[in-house]
């Protein structure tokens, strides 16, 4: 920020504060005056010069007078909350004030989360803001330090009582991260702290919301190692035993949380329809920032060039004095967008295709996987009477139209739809067909994800309970059948039998059955996807692979298969099975690991697992894939990371807001100025 910019906000800073400092005739005209600093306050940069300070203390000042932080409306309250984080924000580490007057500051703050739920709220987006700028600033620290255990304690009742399934993902994660923070901060936990969040784990727990439970839960989990010392003393102190609570509670006490199996968060149809209710929250949030981003940019910056050009670059039209003497820059809808999702995650992966797309101005046509077609057909709202996402679209708002299905056999109508002149982007999730696509289409972008022979690495040093349960999870949840599965496991010789065998006795423990019976493993989702995997299988055993279990199909239901002694002259170790078989392959060291990694055709994700972190970065960074989990089995997700798959593996960085950009195209105008003259003086 220039010093003339400096000044100009500082006096406007001035000019506010006189405002808030007078009686204001309603209350409409004093949230008028409170939007208006916060604006100011939001263009203030962190750690400002001695003028700013100065400037920014008397509308503190006004900001925590009586008149304005005691005002009988809650909407008052929250708007002057709003503005004071962003002071808080501001003077970071450092807080604005004296320490009585922080004290009022957090009843103010803390009294802002109690609605929470309400999203009819007019204060609603300033609630959920102030909530965001207090996870990232962490003003809560200040309050441990003040001692402000009663509004702890009421904030946290807030959070768990307001929490809802259909707050945006990043509302619940700054929640938990609070309530994680304070607990591992904590000097000592109170029993008074604690109950809250035992309340969404008892048992009966009637009256407690589902999104409240797993909130509850994950923070009682995060805080694990804290709680422990704490748990026992405060079910004493409550007069409840173990057996009243969630499992959760006895795996802190007894210290075994790092097995502790979390069910209720796996990726059941229900938590598809969940986090893609999350992703579209998200989507519209990031669209609005994404599309308004700008940049002023002046000719001479580059070697060479004469201050003849100035450029304000925006994503979206802008008004302004600016646009009559600069470039502008404008990020406009492709068309429309072609969106071909996988059989796996029909809706999830429908979702982060439509909302970006739309956010972006496109409309879209929707080509669902012939394997779940009549599902989607329906979820899309198309000839069916149920209350669809195409009919709630409508409800919305949305013309007819905007959105569409088109269902049949990628065989019959597969060239029709994505060579046809009237689609202007193409993102597709699936396997070679996306190969055969991109040679076709010519000059439209595209946005791919086909796959992937995800390696995990374990190096000796490795916590083997931790890569055994994540080998497991990663490789044979959804019978094997993710993109992002552990496809092979390459392993240090010395340490190869022991996670194995830790390997084996967890597979031991899987259910094996139809899908409605709720088994871990059910049938593949074709015959030919069956007999694919039983090639692979068989040319291993040919070869000369360890059966770590005996071999067993039925139909399409494949029992789950550990290959060990895996060579690479074996199509199982190259080829993807996209089942619930999994080979490993010895390694001496981590270079063989890498060298294997990257002689693949595929980079989509890959894994390492070590206790030494500069070994992990330094084997991630030489792996060509395109996402490298630590200590972590790999995943798509959170959904506003970047995704991107190497090789083979796809084209087009995926992500919400990588989606809104490459769903946008740019047009540019350049209007060319006089070349200025300079006076020396």
């Amino acid at each position: 920020m220039t010093s003339k910019t400096d000044e100009m906000l500082e006096q406007q800073l001035k000019e506010a504060e006189k405002q808030l400092s007078r009686p204001l005739n309603s209350v409409e005209e004093l949230l008028r005056v409170l939007d208006q600093v916060e604006k100011l306050l939001s263009l203030v940069d962190q750690s400002p010069k001695k003028s700013m300070e100065k400037a920014l203390k008397p509308v503190m000042k006004a900001l925590i007078h009586n008149r304005i932080s005691k005002h009988s409306d809650i909407d008052v309250k929250v708007a002057a909350a709003c503005c004071i984080t962003e002071i808080t924000r501001i003077t970071a580490p450092e807080p604005p004030c004296t320490d009585d007057q922080m004290m009022d500051i957090f009843e103010l703050i803390v009294c802002s989360f109690e609605n929470l739920a309400d999203r009819s709220s007019r204060s609603y987006n300033k609630r959920a803001l102030i909530l965001d700028m207090v996870s990232r600033v962490q003003i809560f620290l200040i309050m441990l330090d003040l001692e402000c255990d009663e509004l702890i304690v009421k904030m946290f009742e807030h959070f768990l009582k307001s929490v809802r399934d259909y707050h945006a993902s990043s509302i619940i994660s700054s929640m938990e991260n609070i309530m994680v923070l304070v607990i591992e901060e904590s000097e000592e936990v109170s029993v008074e702290l604690l109950k809250p969040l035992l309340a969404t784990v008892i048992k009966n727990r009637e009256g407690v919301l589902p999104v409240a439970h797993k909130l509850g839960k994950g923070v009682l989990l995060k805080s694990a190692n804290k709680l422990k010392p704490y748990m026992i003393p405060a079910l004493t102190s409550l007069g409840e035993s173990l057996d009243m609570y969630h499992e959760v509670v006895a795996a802190i006490c007894e210290g075994t949380t790092a097995n502790f199996q979390n069910n209720d968060d796996n990726d059941s149809g229900l938590q598809q329809v969940v986090r893609s209710g999350d992703l579209v929250s998200y989507c519209a949030e990031e669209g609005v920032r994404v599309l308004g981003e700008g940049k002023f940019l002046v000719s001479d910056s580059f070697p060479g060039n004469e201050r003849t050009k100035y450029c304000l670059t925006s994503k979206n039209r802008m008004e302004g004095t600016w646009m009559t003497l600069c470039v502008r820059l404008l990020q406009i809808p492709l068309g429309v967008v072609l969106a071909i999702p996988p059989f796996n995650y029909p809706v999830n992966l429908s979702v982060s295709k439509i909302a970006p797309a739309l956010i972006a101005g496109n409309s879209l046509v929707l080509k669902p996987p012939t394997q779940v077609c009549n599902m989607l057909y329906c979820w899309c709202g198309v000839c069916t009477p149920y209350d669809t996402l195409l009919s709630l679209s409508w409800n919305a708002g949305f013309p007819k139209g905007v959105i569409s299905c088109v269902t049949g056999k990628g065989s019959e109508i597969g060239d029709f739809l994505t060579m046809h002149p009237g689609v202007n982007c193409i993102s597709f999730t699936g396997g070679d067909t996306g190969s055969a696509i991109s040679k076709k289409v010519g000059m439209i972008p595209l946005q791919m994800e086909l796959g992937g022979k995800d390696a995990c690495i374990i190096l000796e040093d490795a916590d083997l309970d931790l890569a055994s349960s994540s080998i497991v999870k990663g490789g044979f949840s959804y019978s094997g059948q993710r993109c992002t599965a552990v496809k092979v496991v390459l392993v240090m010789e010395s340490i190869a039998d022991s996670l194995v065998k830790k390997v084996n006795e967890k597979l031991g423990k899987l259910t094996v059955g139809p899908p409605e019976n709720d088994c871990d493993i059910t049938p593949v989702v074709t015959e030919s996807s069956a007999n694919f995997i039983e090639a692979l299988v068989m040319d291993a055993k040919t070869k000369g692979a360890t059966f770590c279990q005996e071999y067993k199909r039925k139909d399409n239901l494949i029992w789950p298969l550990l290959i060990d002694n895996v060579k690479p002259d074996m199509r199982i170790a190259w080829e993807e099975p996209f089942g619930p078989v999994l080979p490993v392959i010895r390694i001496s060291n981590a270079e063989e690991g890498i060298h294997h990694c990257n002689a693949s055709n595929f980079g989509l994700q890959g894994c390492i697992f070590t206790k030494d972190i500069n070994k992990a970065i330094l084997i991630s960074d030489a792996m060509e894939t395109g996402t490298v989990q630590i200590n972590s089995a790999p995943a798509r997700g959170p959904d506003h990371f970047p995704f991107q798959g190497l090789k083979d593996s796809g084209i087009g960085s995926q992500g919400v807001s990588n989606s809104i950009n490459m769903m946008t195209k740019i047009k540019s105008t350049v209007i060319n100025l006089p070349t200025p003259s300079y006076t020396m003086g």
